[in-house]
């Protein structure tokens, strides 16, 4: 007798592994005003850290062998995703890269460190010092996400991928997925559109209040209500095809040239910083608990935009703070703080609670006395979704 297979998954665990056909960028490499650095390396035809900066461009930056079916400045992408895993299909960390390679990548509560002196990765706390914001623009750690997907038209026998970092473009992305999830009970296999969106943004800096264009990233589909139809009756055998615990994605990239291209500008804030947000020091050792993290531009512009609403002037905000958090400056507020102020200031703004002041002056907060429900047996159903 002749054995023609193994069926221990113990010693032979059989994967199919989708190969990465191409990466597809949103931006490049653009000289820097000052050009070739004394640190500068290479021929002066090339570019390195020392002497360029990520540029977002409007269009998806394709390959070479694929502008002839795509075009030269596609600002559009017809996708299907190979699996209906968020976490394999669009994976994301908070990740540090040097000059060869990743040397840190973390979740947001604990990350793993590549130590130089003992060549060997150990835990700390994550986020750290290192992680860039808006106080700390020097930072090296950022979110990073990566996005695989069949471009269903030229080939489904491998993925490409989009690195970003970009929270706009993240929560797109993140949102579409979902919303097509809701609807369909799955996102896997169906034609859906990748766009870069030109999206008209407002800030503020020091010379005064700005408009620009970004060109973030969103899903979108085109399925009428028969098409919808159609795909939720071929749910069945879709979920089990790309539910496969066999079919494997390739890993993110670890390499920086692999990803540097794709960093974006900032499109919160509107400035060309590689962005992320949280904190400051510069020590790279490892820490005991993770360290407050200071307000942001943008919850700052919350508050003082929520205080006009509620006619709220300078002196009883510093008032109301005091109160409250034992400060009375804006930027010694914490993001966990910040968020709590935000939210009562929300509160009062849509009359879930009242500003009111004390005999002295004194602005606080009042929230009416929580309410027993009465739960009755009569729950409706659902309306069923016509599709």
């Amino acid at each position: 007798m002749r054995y023609r297979d193994i069926t221990n998954p113990n010693i032979f665990d059989r994967r199919i592994l989708l190969p990465l056909k191409d990466t597809i960028r949103l931006g490049r490499k653009a000289p820097n005003k000052s050009g070739i650095t004394k640190r500068c390396t290479h021929k002066s035809n090339e570019l390195c850290d020392f002497c360029s900066h990520p540029e977002t461009l409007p269009y998806f930056v394709v390959p070479d062998k694929l502008k002839e079916k795509l075009g030269d400045k596609p600002t559009k992408l017809n996708i299907m995703l190979p699996k209906d895993d968020l976490l394999e299909v669009f994976p994301k960390s908070l990740s540090w890269y040097g000059l060869i390679g990743k040397k840190c990548e973390g979740n947001g509560q604990e990350a793993q460190y590549y130590d130089e002196k003992t060549r060997d990765w150990v835990k700390k706390t994550c986020p750290c010092e290192q992680l860039k914001t808006d106080e700390n623009p020097k930072g090296q750690c950022q979110i990073h996400a990566t996005f695989y997907f069949f471009l269903y038209e030229i080939t489904m026998g491998g993925v490409f991928r989009i690195v970003m970092s970009s929270p706009r473009s993240i929560n797109n992305i993140l949102n579409g997925l979902e919303l097509h999830r809701d609807i369909l009970n799955r996102f896997s296999l169906i034609p859906l559109t990748l766009l870069r969106e030109p999206t008209e943004i407002t800030y503020e800096d020091d010379t005064g209040r700005h408009t620009r264009t970004i060109y973030p990233l969103k899903i979108s589909s085109d399925l009428s209500l028969e098409r919808m139809a159609e795909l939720r009756a071929s749910n069945k055998e879709m979920l089990l095809l790309a539910g496969r615990k066999q079919i494997c994605l390739p890993e993110p990239a670890d390499n920086k040239e692999a990803i540097e291209p794709e960093i974006v500008a900032d499109e919160e804030e509107g400035n060309n910083t590689k962005s992320a947000s949280l904190v400051t020091p510069k020590s790279i050792t490892p820490l005991p608990t993770a360290p407050e993290v200071k307000v942001t531009n943008m919850q700052a512009k919350k508050i003082f935009a929520l205080c006009n609403v509620l006619k709220l002037d300078g002196n009883k905000r510093k008032q109301l703070m005091k109160s409250l958090y034992e400060t009375d400056t804006t930027k010694t507020l914490t993001m966990t703080t910040a968020s709590d102020f935000i939210q009562r200031l929300q509160d009062c703004s849509d009359g879930a609670a009242t500003l009111r002041y004390m005999p002295d002056g004194l602005p606080y907060v009042e929230y009416p006395p929580a309410q027993e429900t009465q739960e009755t047996d009569d729950k409706k159903d659902p309306e069923d979704i016509p599709f």
